[in-house]
């Protein structure tokens, strides 16, 4: 099993680049790899649980945090990244925690593969 670190960087909103991120999470996972992943800048927002998608549009955020509940799987906010755009630990989705940099610098030591998506 590899382990994967994965620091997106992206809201769940610039399109085609964000879905091919949430999917390749989950192509990861499906292959039994250990996935962690830091959101981190306008990726915060992928652990926030109040968002409101329009009708009819793909809610990539809530795709994502349905990746929370695999056990294979690690979610963690940038705690920095998240207080300047507002988002409060009530805000933050089930399964998702806040951290700071260090544990992201953590990851990549025990990592076999590093992605960003930005």
């Amino acid at each position: 099993m590899k382990r994967f670190a994965i620091l997106m960087c992206l809201s769940p909103d610039t399109g085609t680049v964000a879905q091919h991120a949430v999917e390749t999470i989950e192509a990861a996972l499906d292959r039994h790899h250990a996935v962690f992943v830091f959101l981190y800048q306008d990726g915060v927002a992928f652990g926030r649980c109040d968002r409101d998608v329009p009708q009819g549009e793909p809610d990539l955020a809530d795709r994502f945090q349905r990746l929370t509940s695999h056990p294979n799987f690690e979610a963690v906010a940038c705690i920095t990244a998240a207080e300047r755009r507002g988002l409060r630990s009530e805000q933050l989705a089930e399964g998702i925690r806040f951290a700071g940099l260090g544990e992201w610098t953590e990851q990549l030591a025990l990592s076999d593969r590093v992605v960003q998506f930005q």
